[in-house]
């Protein structure tokens, strides 16, 4: 696993996920920056509508977000994962942050804040 990852982690949007594993947890989509290609990569980004991530990346470290989860109200509400994406099956550095859906809304504010760090 890379040392940081890329995308918009800072905006924490997640989504719910369904038949995967940590059903039924909520996901943010990011990418690995495995390589000193990663970021280019990320910002090169496309779909039907044009480019993914039209105002830009964020970056964000691993050890951020094990800071993160070392928090003990976070401890058991909070992972990440390297996942293959379907849509996108090109990107080799797609992976996902992960919050559990019984968080308050207020604390899941938190933890894209903690992120930002």
């Amino acid at each position: 696993m890379g040392t940081s990852s890329t995308g918009l982690a800072y905006e924490f949007a997640p989504a719910a996920r369904t038949d995967l594993p940590n059903e039924g947890w909520s996901e943010a989509s990011i990418n690995w920056e495995d390589d000193d290609q990663a970021v280019a990569f990320t910002r090169s980004q496309k779909n039907a509508r044009g480019l993914l991530h039209q105002h830009g990346v964020g970056r964000l470290a691993v050890v951020d977000i094990e800071k993160c989860k070392s928090l003990t109200t976070v401890a058991e509400r909070l992972a990440f994962e390297r996942r293959q994406d379907p849509e996108q099956p090109d990107n080799p550095y797609h992976g996902n942050l992960l919050i559990e859906p019984s968080t308050p809304l207020q604390f899941q504010g938190q933890t894209g804040r903690c992120y930002k760090t």
